[in-house]
């Protein structure tokens, strides 16, 4: 586990509702990087080339699972979505204000 995703973990787990269990803490990171990543994918490939039919219904459909995700388990956190590869694809904006990414508080924290 890198150092930015042991981050993530620790943000995951002061967010948690009461009844998350420290396994389903670690699931939902877990599930919450590879939707990530592959949301990245997706903005790369729209860069580069447009995405099809099928791609657009996958984007839209993991965006809604990483933002249903984030409402059930977690108070304080908001899920963002952008589709610039070049930065972070998938951001959280915290309820306290921590960060970690060059936009701020505003900008929240980056999931890569």
């Amino acid at each position: 586990m890198t150092e930015d995703n042991a981050r993530l973990l620790l943000l995951f787990g002061k967010y948690r509702r009461p009844e998350r269990t420290d396994a389903e803490v670690a699931r939902d990171v877990v599930s919450l990087l590879w939707g990530s990543r592959a949301l990245t994918r997706l903005a790369e490939a729209e860069c580069n080339r447009g995405l099809s039919g099928r791609e657009e219904t996958r984007e839209k459909a993991l965006r809604a699972r990483i933002a249903a995700l984030v409402s059930e388990g977690y108070d304080g956190l908001t899920p963002r979505f952008g589709g610039d590869p070049r930065g972070y694809v998938v951001k959280l904006v915290c309820r306290d204000g921590e960060y970690n990414t060059y936009g701020g508080a505003e900008e929240g924290w980056g999931v890569g």
